[in-house]
């Protein structure tokens, strides 16, 4: 939603061993570029976290964004191909520019483990992120960024609520479905 802002998966080479046979999702991690793409850099995990469970950094890594241990990646389009199962991708429109919401997690490379994912946010067209739900789930956006809905994925089961929010994810408000 912002000119020149990317976000991207790319395999960490520097992390593959020569003649090691590795799973397809083994060392992906998420890049971001400000600048039409001449460069690059990991996404910064955020500095505090609204779920405990979504901080997975390795005790002692830094926050950040400079410990290659401690960075937030975030399922692309290519996860949907994982042998684990689908997940959703990254996401904004065009009429909320700045609003990203997409599932992954912290650490040093973009984890396919079923429980491994919070859903994440940012209003900056991914500068920097926050935690909005502790697992898996799918979303959506309207009015501008002024409505957003998340609901658990299917991979977390079936579910009798969606969570709601109507000022661009700072509260989120429980609806019950009958």
């Amino acid at each position: 939603g912002l000119p020149g802002t990317f976000i991207a998966n790319a395999v960490d080479r520097e992390a593959l061993v020569p003649g090691t046979s590795y799973h397809h999702s083994a060392f992906m991690t998420s890049k971001l570029s400000t600048n039409g793409g001449s460069d690059w850099k990991g996404l910064k995990p955020p500095a505090s976290y609204r779920f405990g469970v979504c901080n997975t950094c390795p005790a002692g890594s830094s926050s950040s964004g400079d410990d290659p241990n401690c960075r937030l990646h975030l399922h692309g389009s290519t996860s949907w191909f994982s042998p684990e199962g689908p997940r959703p991708n990254l996401y904004s429109v065009e009429n909320a520019p700045g609003l990203v919401m997409a599932a992954g997690n912290v650490g040093a490379h973009l984890d396919f483990t079923p429980d491994a994912d919070c859903t994440w946010l940012s209003r900056d067209g991914g500068l920097t992120w926050e935690d909005i739900y502790p697992a898996t789930a799918i979303y959506e956006v309207g009015d501008k960024g002024g409505v957003m809905l998340i609901a658990p994925h299917r991979s977390e089961g079936p579910t009798d609520s969606l969570l709601l929010s109507l000022d661009e994810g700072l509260c989120w408000d429980i609806v019950k479905l009958p």
